[in-house]
């Protein structure tokens, strides 16, 4: 799951998409890749003391970093960050990563991925081979439509990759008063078709 800068919310839509899946019965594991600002891990396992970090610098296994949601069943790899790293999309491109991703598919049915924004880094262009499938988060009434549509048109893999766009943060006051415009627009429109009575 991805967007175009940060703050957008696609934090909170990896953990609640990844929450739903696992509370339907099936087997599925969150990962925080955004090892620039893993804000997701601070939000959900603020408390732990080792992630994905320690699996690739310290040799870790991935086992010993996994933290459960007991509601849902959901498990999580987090990322913990004691220092600035400036190798990550070195990191998400290596192929320990695609070792790890790839041990993981044979005990998970779904991997939701939380990937850092796509604007300020290159992060996520490393990783995306890697990955079955995008998610855009967009925020609504503040990110351009010119600047989601280049971020996917610029790159083959996005647009074959992309699964959809998620608008986010959605005002639903201004969001009534676009209803309301569009429909008396529509029933204006003089190509609305009248059948025959």
């Amino acid at each position: 799951i991805v967007s175009t800068y940060p703050g957008e919310g696609k934090s909170t839509v990896s953990k609640n998409f990844a929450s739903l899946l696992a509370s339907l019965g099936t087997k599925t594991l969150l990962m925080d890749c955004d090892l620039r600002n893993p804000g997701l891990s601070q939000g959900v396992a603020p408390r732990a003391e080792a992630g994905l970090l320690e699996v690739f610098l310290d040799g870790r296994s991935m086992s010993s970093v996994l933290v459960r949601e007991p509601d849902s069943g959901l498990v999580m790899v987090p990322t913990v960050l004691r220092q600035g790293i400036s190798h990550t999309s070195e990191i998400l491109a290596s192929p320990s990563m695609k070792k790890m991703l790839s041990a993981a598919s044979e005990h998970f049915e779904y991997i939701i991925i939380d990937l850092p924004p796509l604007a300020p880094v290159v992060d996520v262009r490393a990783f995306a081979n890697q990955l079955d499938a995008f998610l855009m988060v967009v925020e609504w009434g503040k990110t351009p439509r010119q600047t989601v549509r280049a971020a996917i048109a610029n790159d083959r893999r996005f647009a074959d990759k992309c699964l959809g766009i998620l608008i986010n943060k959605v005002d639903p006051k201004k969001q009534k008063t676009y209803e309301e415009n569009y429909q008396k627009e529509y029933q204006n429109s003089k190509y609305i078709y009248q059948a025959d009575e």
